[in-house]
């Protein structure tokens, strides 16, 4: 299922991301950090024009 980000969804984001970055070993490159991540996403999420989008199986999130 594809929709909308909710606030809601954030903890679900992160635990997302830090999945797809160990898979495509990015952190061996650049490090992986929640709390820069976490305020990096806030502060696009807040833009006026954005709209986050993130895809859902199994109640799990897949991509965003």
């Amino acid at each position: 299922m594809i929709r909308e980000f909710e606030p809601n969804d954030t903890n679900e984001i992160i635990k997302a991301a830090r999945k797809h970055v160990k898979e495509l070993k990015f952190s061996e490159h650049y490090p992986f950090d929640d709390v820069h991540f976490i305020k990096y996403f806030r502060e696009y999420m807040m833009k006026p024009n954005t709209v986050g989008l993130h895809y859902s199986q199994g109640g799990n999130i897949m991509g965003y």
